[in-house]
């Protein structure tokens, strides 16, 4: 139960003056003192904006208490979506002439906001400074002392003041609204202050310092910030000082250089700079070498299951473009579906592991990792948990693996491949549809067969599942259906079980490449196809991945498997699959 809430009621001004937002997640213990020290300054015309983001503790409650007496505070509530998003949302809302952002863990003096108001208006500043004192286990620190009102009218200066690159604060600090037009904090990462502040910085001509207030950043070992070192906190520390390292580089600005990366080993250390490593030795630089900061990583995507499956990875290999431009993604396959990642977007290589000749067994293992010439990459994604692929993975000296999570499966199993990265960097992923570049030309095989006069539809009515499988007389009636229609049915499917189902067949009008085809040929058929109806998942994510209309026929739940009909031209029909439904669903897509 938090304290007696200490506040006088007051009502929102029609026209703020400050506005000042506030992210608050988890921090049941810090954000009464936070809101008491905002809803009791001596500056009343000012709103507060609250945003929630996804609280799980008693925080949403305190807040709401606050809401119910004073009518300054606006509540947002969301889902988590960390702290960079919910500034986004505090600026989208807010009314203020200025803007100040505030930590729920920290407090300001009572008269903070009339005397940064005072000052700004008094030397008509774009932005104020004041005080910053860190509060760590009752001890105090000053970080920002400031003891006269100054105006900084040199851009060079600006920065100095602000500590950049050392302090990367937000905080403690109050910008005219124009000044942060257009801008927005990185969402879903971490460090998202240093790509915000150094544009701001950039803005600011003129900026005055407050004596006589402070800001006081509480240390709280509960935040995110302050939570163990995972590998995505790493990795968006890297991103947000190489991101502000290039802005800087790029625009000119005279800020000091900083490292962006730092490692330590015993008494020795590295640190890498934008284009230099300096070497030091008990803290002491011996030498530095002019090398470039080599932020082309290598990925090694591994799915080594089946057909279908292989394609579902593409989206991952499309985000992890997204996320590092200069990578170089590598795909590790099973000899059969090479084919299914050669043609994938964003895939740079493919690697084949022959598990049932080559490389089978241990001595093959052994044989395959030698022979790997992608060693010590930066981070592998085993889909399924792969123990094997596990194996290659951490032999081959990857420096980060992540695994598939298969008790998680209340998503799609593409959404699961793609979370992968989200689990390894921490940022938000997209959903991307996968995309497949297949030749679209017939080759002289099939090019009395294909005409381009004539309109077709595959079909694909076969499973590993006989319980799957479209029924015969289902299969006959749809085929009937559609040749009234005018279209020429592609029969496709391989192995004893296509051949037996096709030729029961003979009673209907239809092309039968039964077992006559590579998954390129698949790929290609297909594009010079008007639809596809299949029951066969892999077949369906190839034309998922080739963009044309694809009727997804299932006799089970299709939960994790059906299409996903944002992304694709699809429709899923997992109950009444009478030929009749299948048939009216396909020609519907088609004349959309």
């Amino acid at each position: 139960m938090h304290n007696e809430i200490k506040i006088s009621q007051n009502f929102l001004p029609e026209n703020p003056e400050i506005s000042i937002i506030v992210p608050a997640y988890n921090c049941q213990n810090y954000i009464q003192k936070c809101l008491e020290s905002l809803v009791n300054q001596t500056l009343k015309e000012i709103e507060i904006i609250v945003i929630n983001d996804g609280s799980t503790d008693s925080t949403g409650t305190i807040i709401d208490d606050f809401a119910g007496i004073d009518g300054r505070i606006k509540v947002v509530n969301q889902t988590n979506q960390k702290q960079g998003a919910a500034r986004n949302r505090g600026l989208e809302i807010a009314k203020g002439k200025y803007i100040s952002f505030v930590d729920a863990d920290d407090y300001v003096d009572l008269n903070y906001f009339e005397k940064m108001l005072a000052a700004i208006k008094r030397n008509n500043a774009d932005a104020a400074v004041s005080s910053l004192v860190r509060k760590k286990n009752q001890k105090e620190k000053t970080q920002f002392l400031f003891e006269e009102e100054k105006i900084i009218l040199n851009k060079d200066e600006v920065y100095l003041t602000f500590k950049i690159p050392y302090h990367w604060y937000v905080t403690g600090k109050l910008y005219k609204k124009k000044i942060l037009e257009n801008l927005c904090f990185e969402e879903g990462v971490f460090y998202e202050d240093v790509g915000f502040l150094i544009r701001a910085a950039d803005r600011i001509n003129s900026l005055v310092t407050v004596p006589d207030i402070k800001y006081y950043y509480v240390s709280n070992p509960e935040s995110t910030m302050k939570s163990p070192s995972s590998t995505a906190k790493k990795l968006a520390h890297i991103d947000a000082m190489l991101n502000a390292a290039i802005y800087i580089k790029k625009n000119n600005l005279n800020i000091k250089e900083f490292p962006i990366y730092k490692r330590k080993i015993l008494f020795f250390s590295v640190c890498s700079f934008l284009d230099r490593k300096d070497y030091y030795l008990f803290g002491l630089r011996f030498f530095s070498i002019r090398k470039a900061f080599d932020n082309n990583k290598v990925f090694l995507v591994f799915n080594t299951a089946c057909f279908g499956d292989v394609l579902l990875c593409n989206s991952l290999c499309q985000n992890i473009k997204l996320f590092y431009p200069q990578s170089k993604i590598i795909f590790i396959v099973n000899k059969p579906y090479y084919e299914a990642a050669k043609f994938q977007k964003d895939v740079d290589e493919v690697v084949v592991i022959d598990k049932n000749k080559e490389h089978k067994g241990l001595l093959g293992l052994i044989k395959f990792i030698i022979k790997f010439k992608y060693k010590n990459a930066f981070c592998a994604f085993i889909t399924y948990k792969n123990e094997r692929n596990y194996l290659i993975a951490r032999l081959s000296g990857c420096k980060n693996i992540v695994s598939d999570n298969l008790n998680d499966i209340k998503d799609k199993m593409q959404k699961k491949h793609s979370n992968l990265l989200k689990d390894f960097t921490g940022k938000e992923i997209k959903d991307l549809p996968i995309i497949c570049n297949f030749p679209d030309k017939i080759t002289d095989k099939f090019n009395k067969i294909i005409l381009p006069e004539n309109k077709y539809i595959a079909f694909s009515p076969l499973t590993k599942s006989i319980t799957k499988d479209i029924p015969l007389e289902t299969s006959v009636e749809l085929i009937e259906k559609l040749n009234r229609a005018g279209y020429k049915v592609i029969f496709l499917g391989c192995g004893e079980k296509a051949e037996e189902y096709s030729a029961k067949l003979n009673c209907s009008d239809f092309i039968n490449l039964t077992g006559k085809t590579t998954i390129t040929e698949l790929g290609t058929i297909l594009l010079h196809c008007k639809a596809l109806i299949s029951a066969d998942t892999g077949t369906m994510h190839l034309g998922n991945a080739l963009n044309i209309p694809v009727t997804a026929v299932f006799y089970r739940a299709a939960d994790i498997w059906s299409p996903d009909t944002k992304l694709y031209k699809a429709v899923t029909i997992d109950k009444n699959q009478t030929a009749e439904n299948i048939f009216y669903a396909t020609i519907k897509m088609i004349n959309k």
